[in-house]
Formats: structure tokens, C-alpha cells, sequence
């Protein structure tokens, strides 16, 4: 994946937690940062995301479909401000007794996790 002028992710953008097979294809999860020149001015520069990409499961190189804005951005105060404000960094995804947990990094200075108990649909296992 390349970083995209105008859009969340266009100073970088690094894998976030391992990817899930679904029934539509491979789920990826990435990290991505705003650039200060060319990125969305709606965003503070330098800004840590997270994105979604849907890959082609037999030909993974094909995107299916790529989100057009961050699914997950720093909101909280603790997201905000730290070491390194404006970042939340999601590095894991862990389904558990019907719920899916959402472990990040926040500011580069804590550790947290967002618990969703109803997805939509279900990756395959």
C-alpha cells in the first residue's frame, strides 16, 4: 500500500495487527500518519490513524476496497497528548468470547484496548 495525496494516510503507512481471512476476502488493518504539505487538512499534521483495506484472497496483490477516511484517530485526551501527541498505533486484534479487543498505543505512552461486542459479520477462523 502507498501513501494517497489529499487523504488520512498520506505521509505513511505501516502494517497495524495480522490480517483475517473473511468471506469477502483478506481484512487488513494499517497505520497511517497525515502529511503536513499534501494530506487532509482536516487532520493535525502528522496525525496517527488507522485504515482498512480489503485484499482479493486468492490474489492478494488486488485490492477489493480501501477506506476512504480513518476508522480509528485520536479522540481522548490520553490519544492526544504524550510523548507524541495525535497517535493512536493499533498493533493487535484478539476475538474472545464473542467480542473482538482492539489493543493500541496512544501518544506513544500508554497502552489501551477497544472492546466491540457485536461486529457486523464474523472473519472465518
Amino acid at each position: 500500500l502507498c501513501a494517497r495525496r489529499q487523504r488520512f494516510d498520506s505521509h505513511l503507512v505501516e502494517p497495524g495487527p495480522p490480517p483475517l481471512l473473511t468471506d469477502q476476502g483478506i481484512l487488513f488493518i494499517y497505520n497511517s500518519a497525515n502529511s503536513g504539505t499534501h494530506g487532509d487538512p482536516r487532520l493535525p499534521v502528522h496525525a496517527y490513524s488507522a485504515g482498512q483495506v480489503l485484499l482479493d484472497a486468492r490474489d492478494p496483490l488486488a485490492v477489493i476496497g480501501r477506506s476512504t477516511a480513518p476508522f480509528f484517530m485520536p479522540e481522548r485526551g490520553h490519544e492526544l497528548t504524550g510523548q507524541v501527541g495525535n497517535v493512536t498505533f493499533l498493533e493487535g486484534l484478539v476475538h474472545f468470547r464473542g467480542a473482538w479487543f482492539l489493543y493500541f498505543g496512544t501518544a506513544d505512552s500508554t497502552i489501551a484496548v477497544a472492546v466491540c461486542g457485536q461486529p457486523t459479520e464474523m472473519p472465518k477462523h
